[in-house]
């Protein structure tokens, strides 16, 4: 049975293990990262994917040679890969083993024999949660995205927004940036048009934004062709 995700994580999508979403993945989190786009999610959750399903065994086999400094370099990749995907709670755990192993490796200390298998049990539950939590959102996402029209966009709405986004720009008002979101998050059914400002006002090519801010007016302003 599904459970709607009433938290910011799984973006107010229907899915099933809620509980374990919501600890797991920081999905709205890992859009944002990646200028909000679902398919450059995906390709790097398929990269993401074949990554960590090895680092079990590769942990293993580094503490097993004693080689503490391979395996905190390791921790500390999949660190950073787990926080491009929201996956807070794989990269949380290796942040922690990562503190574990340099204190160990400073200390001249071993890793015994009993601590080395709580900690690849642990990662081997949290790469299996995390893959888990990943697909179900994507999962429900394109689920419901294949099940609803697209609503109707409110053009005239959206161009008088546009206009008033045009005007910042044309300001280099940095406020530009926030207004921007904003407009993309309310005019939902407009998003992909919208998301092509996205890399030159990153950039601030202010001048630039405004030739395709107009461009964006104009097409939104052309009356519909029956």
């Amino acid at each position: 049975m599904k459970s709607t995700v009433t938290s910011p994580d799984a973006r107010g999508l229907s899915v099933p293990n809620l509980t374990l979403v919501s600890k797991t993945l920081d999905f709205v989190g890992a859009l944002e990262l990646l200028d909000n786009s679902v398919k450059l999610y995906q390709e790097v959750v398929q990269s993401y994917f074949q990554d960590i399903a090895s680092l079990p065994s590769r942990m293993d086999e580094l503490l097993r040679k004693r080689d503490l400094s391979e395996a905190v370099r390791a921790l500390h990749t999949c660190k950073g890969a787990s926080l491009t995907v929201g996956a807070k709670l794989l990269s949380e755990l290796c942040r922690q083993y990562e503190v574990k192993l340099k204190a160990l490796r400073q200390n001249s200390e071993p890793l015994d024999d009993s601590a080395r298998q709580a900690m690849l049990k642990e990662l081997e539950s949290a790469v299996a949660n995390t893959r888990h939590a990943i697909t179900e959102v994507l999962g429900s996402m394109r689920s419901q995205n294949s099940s609803k029209a697209a609503p109707d966009i409110n053009t005239r709405a959206l161009v008088e927004d546009l206009i008033s986004l045009r005007n910042l720009l044309a300001r280099s008002d940095m406020r530009a940036m926030a207004r921007h979101k904003a407009i993309c998050a309310l005019h939902t059914s407009a998003t992909d048009k919208l998301q092509t400002l996205a890399p030159t006002l990153k950039v601030f090519d202010f001048a630039k934004a405004v030739v395709q801010c107009d461009e964006l007016i104009s097409d939104f302003s052309a009356p519909k062709q029956t």
